[in-house]
C-alpha cells in the first residue's frame, strides 16, 4: 500500500478544506500552548496549505485571463 505524502493529501482537498485547514492551524498557533516541535510542525503544514492555496488562485486567474482572451 503506497503511503500519500502531504502534498498528496493537500491536492486531495477542496479549496474551501484547504481553507478551513489553515484557519485551524492559525488558531492552534494562537493559542500558544504548543511546545517548540509542535509549533513548528503546525508551522510548516500551514506554509504547505498556503502554498496550495497561491498554487490553485494562479491556476484560476490563468484560465479567467484565457476565457477572457478567447471573449
Amino acid at each position: 500500500m503506497e503511503k500519500k505524502t502531504k502534498n498528496d493529501k493537500l491536492a486531495g482537498m477542496t479549496y474551501a478544506q484547504l481553507e478551513k485547514e489553515a484557519s485551524a492551524v492559525l488558531e492552534r498557533l494562537q493559542k500558544g500552548d504548543l511546545g517548540l516541535d509542535e509549533s513548528k510542525k503546525e508551522y510548516d503544514y500551514g506554509k504547505a496549505l498556503h502554498a496550495e492555496m497561491e498554487k490553485r488562485l494562479e491556476q484560476m486567474i490563468a484560465e479567467v485571463r484565457d476565457k477572457v482572451k478567447e471573449g
